[in-house]
């Protein structure tokens, strides 16, 4: 067969218009919906983009650079739909989590 993943699905390479046009339109889906932007903000928090990735490990280090790297793609791509998003999407997560935070408050008291 000899095709990969990434040549059936289009990976994202910033010289190929096509496939980048596509996926900016796919991430825009996604941010389209909420189910859409919490899975994002769990993959961006999960990548640790916000974490230092140096463990004094060689192998350990590489490997959180490498998960970096995905979430920093990740905002790359979300700042192709627009440089607004993952501000916005940071920003309604913490509102989402004031709400969840009160609601759960409330309930106890």
């Amino acid at each position: 067969m000899g095709n990969s993943a990434c040549q059936l699905f289009g990976a994202y390479d910033e010289g190929d218009d096509l496939r980048t046009d596509r996926l900016v339109s796919d991430m825009k889906a996604v941010l389209d919906f909420a189910p859409g932007r919490r899975l994002l903000l769990w993959l961006v928090e999960v990548s640790g983009v916000l974490r230092s990735p140096w463990t004094g490990d060689v192998a350990a280090t590489q490997f959180r650079l490498g998960e970096q790297n995905m979430g920093l793609r990740l905002i790359a791509l979300m700042g192709r739909v627009g440089e607004e998003e993952y501000p916005k999407l940071l920003v309604q997560a913490a509102q989402e989590n004031e709400r969840m935070k009160a609601r759960h408050k409330q309930e106890e008291g």
